[in-house]
């Protein structure tokens, strides 16, 4: 995922390929990015403030999680519901789930250390 930029004006979306601002149209679901040419359907998504910065947060339909545009906090779509990353051990090869965050840790079954990257 690329870094965040400013977030796209009230009558654009990012695309969902590129990243670029897309126009929404007021009659029409369905568009076309004009950078990558990548046909799209556009759906009114509610939103809420960011838990972390109290931005506004896009909810997509069919998402557990979310990521702020502007502080880059990784939150559920859920109130209520816990975030985890999920990582495999490079030693024991075992899937691990950890908040996000946790930046370095110890497998709980090999004791090997890693980093934990979010996303």
């Amino acid at each position: 995922m690329s870094a965040a930029g400013p977030p796209p004006a009230p009558d654009s979306t990012p695309c969902p390929h590129c990243a670029a601002d897309v126009p929404v149209p007021d009659d029409v679901d369905e568009g076309t990015c004009p950078a990558c040419g990548a046909a799209l359907r556009f759906v009114d998504a509610p939103q809420r403030p960011c838990d972390g910065c109290g931005a506004p947060v896009l909810l997509p339909p069919g998402a557990a999680a979310v990521t702020c545009p502007s502080c880059g906090l990784l939150q559920a779509v859920q109130a209520g519901r816990g975030v985890v990353v999920e990582v495999r051990c490079p030693r024991c090869r075992r899937r691990l789930r950890f908040p996000p965050g946790i930046g370095h840790t110890t497998c709980p079954h090999c004791a090997v250390a890693m980093d934990v990257k979010q996303g």
